[in-house]
Protein backbone atom coordinates (compact mmCIF):
# COMPACT_ATOMS: atom_id res chain seq x y z
CA UNK A 1 0.00 0.00 0.00
CA UNK A 2 1.31 3.26 -1.15
CA UNK A 3 1.81 5.84 1.82
CA UNK A 4 -0.02 9.20 1.50
CA UNK A 5 1.50 12.08 2.53
CA UNK A 6 0.14 13.86 5.24
CA UNK A 7 -0.45 17.56 6.23
CA UNK A 8 2.23 16.60 9.55
CA UNK A 9 4.46 14.97 6.99
CA UNK A 10 4.46 18.41 5.11
CA UNK A 11 4.83 20.74 8.08
CA UNK A 12 8.01 18.38 9.21
CA UNK A 13 9.72 18.63 6.20
CA UNK A 14 8.86 22.31 5.22
CA UNK A 15 6.99 21.85 2.05
CA UNK A 16 3.67 21.74 0.58
CA UNK A 17 1.30 18.03 0.35
CA UNK A 18 1.18 18.86 -3.05
CA UNK A 19 5.25 19.42 -3.53
CA UNK A 20 5.76 16.21 -1.97
CA UNK A 21 2.95 14.11 -4.45
CA UNK A 22 4.84 16.00 -6.96
CA UNK A 23 8.22 14.92 -6.01
CA UNK A 24 6.90 11.33 -5.66
CA UNK A 25 6.01 11.19 -8.89
CA UNK A 26 9.19 12.25 -9.95
CA UNK A 27 10.89 9.93 -8.25
CA UNK A 28 8.94 7.03 -9.66
CA UNK A 29 9.54 8.02 -13.02
CA UNK A 30 13.42 8.09 -12.30
CA UNK A 31 13.62 5.07 -10.70
CA UNK A 32 12.08 3.19 -13.80
CA UNK A 33 14.52 5.06 -16.30
CA UNK A 34 17.15 3.98 -14.26
CA UNK A 35 16.11 0.36 -14.67
CA UNK A 36 15.52 0.63 -18.28
CA UNK A 37 19.06 2.47 -18.71
CA UNK A 38 20.55 0.50 -17.07
CA UNK A 39 19.37 -3.30 -18.51
CA UNK A 40 16.29 -4.10 -16.16
CA UNK A 41 15.85 -4.98 -12.79
CA UNK A 42 18.70 -7.14 -12.70
CA UNK A 43 21.43 -4.53 -12.63
CA UNK A 44 22.20 -5.25 -9.44
CA UNK A 45 23.74 -8.19 -9.81
CA UNK A 46 26.16 -6.87 -12.49
CA UNK A 47 24.15 -7.57 -15.64
CA UNK A 48 22.71 -5.58 -18.36
CA UNK A 49 21.31 -5.29 -21.67
CA UNK A 50 24.61 -5.73 -23.35
CA UNK A 51 25.66 -8.75 -21.19
CA UNK A 52 22.56 -10.46 -21.06
CA UNK A 53 22.85 -12.59 -24.49
CA UNK A 54 25.87 -13.99 -23.55
CA UNK A 55 23.91 -15.65 -20.37
CA UNK A 56 21.63 -17.57 -22.38
CA UNK A 57 23.62 -17.65 -25.91
CA UNK A 58 27.17 -18.07 -26.91
CA UNK A 59 29.54 -16.84 -30.02
CA UNK A 60 28.38 -14.51 -32.99
CA UNK A 61 24.88 -14.79 -32.43
CA UNK A 62 25.30 -13.09 -28.69
CA UNK A 63 27.34 -10.70 -30.31
CA UNK A 64 24.59 -9.80 -32.77
CA UNK A 65 22.03 -9.75 -30.03
CA UNK A 66 23.56 -7.77 -27.35
CA UNK A 67 24.49 -4.72 -29.91
CA UNK A 68 20.75 -4.75 -31.15
CA UNK A 69 19.70 -4.58 -27.74
CA UNK A 70 21.99 -2.27 -26.49
CA UNK A 71 20.69 0.19 -29.36
CA UNK A 72 17.89 -0.82 -28.40
CA UNK A 73 18.05 0.94 -24.94
CA UNK A 74 19.49 3.56 -26.18
CA UNK A 75 16.95 4.82 -28.46
CA UNK A 76 14.55 3.69 -25.35
CA UNK A 77 16.67 5.89 -22.93
CA UNK A 78 16.60 8.34 -25.58
CA UNK A 79 12.93 8.25 -26.00
CA UNK A 80 11.79 8.40 -22.51
CA UNK A 81 13.86 11.53 -21.92
CA UNK A 82 12.37 13.29 -24.90
CA UNK A 83 8.96 12.11 -24.03
CA UNK A 84 9.77 13.96 -20.05
CA UNK A 85 11.28 17.08 -21.92
CA UNK A 86 7.77 17.60 -23.46
CA UNK A 87 10.11 17.12 -26.86
CA UNK A 88 9.47 14.60 -30.09
CA UNK A 89 10.30 11.25 -28.75
CA UNK A 90 11.55 9.55 -31.74
CA UNK A 91 14.38 12.57 -32.34
CA UNK A 92 15.62 12.60 -29.03
CA UNK A 93 15.49 8.63 -29.33
CA UNK A 94 18.06 8.96 -32.15
CA UNK A 95 19.94 11.38 -31.31
CA UNK A 96 20.93 9.88 -28.11
CA UNK A 97 21.65 6.76 -29.94
CA UNK A 98 24.00 8.61 -32.75
CA UNK A 99 25.78 10.12 -30.04
CA UNK A 100 26.22 6.73 -27.87
CA UNK A 101 27.33 5.16 -31.22
CA UNK A 102 29.73 8.01 -32.30
CA UNK A 103 31.27 7.99 -28.54
CA UNK A 104 31.79 4.51 -28.85
CA UNK A 105 33.22 4.65 -32.54
CA UNK A 106 35.71 7.43 -31.34
CA UNK A 107 37.02 5.28 -28.73
CA UNK A 108 37.39 2.23 -30.49
CA UNK A 109 39.12 4.32 -33.32
CA UNK A 110 41.72 6.05 -30.66
CA UNK A 111 42.07 2.76 -29.41
CA UNK A 112 43.10 1.95 -32.93
CA UNK A 113 45.36 5.22 -33.55
CA UNK A 114 47.34 4.23 -29.62
CA UNK A 115 47.75 0.57 -30.66
CA UNK A 116 49.80 1.83 -33.94
CA UNK A 117 51.87 3.90 -31.90
CA UNK A 118 52.68 1.64 -29.31
CA UNK A 119 52.94 -2.11 -30.64
CA UNK A 120 53.72 -2.84 -27.97
CA UNK A 121 51.32 -2.51 -25.32
CA UNK A 122 48.70 -5.22 -25.90
CA UNK A 123 45.64 -4.65 -25.13
CA UNK A 124 43.36 -6.98 -23.34
CA UNK A 125 40.58 -8.57 -24.82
Amino acid sequence: MAHQFRAEDAEILGVSVDSLESHRKWAKETGLSRCIGHGGFVHGWGFGADRTPYLLITGRTALYLSIVLSGLVLFGVGFVKGRLAAKSPARSGAQFFAIAVGAALLGYLIGLVVQHFFPDVSIPV
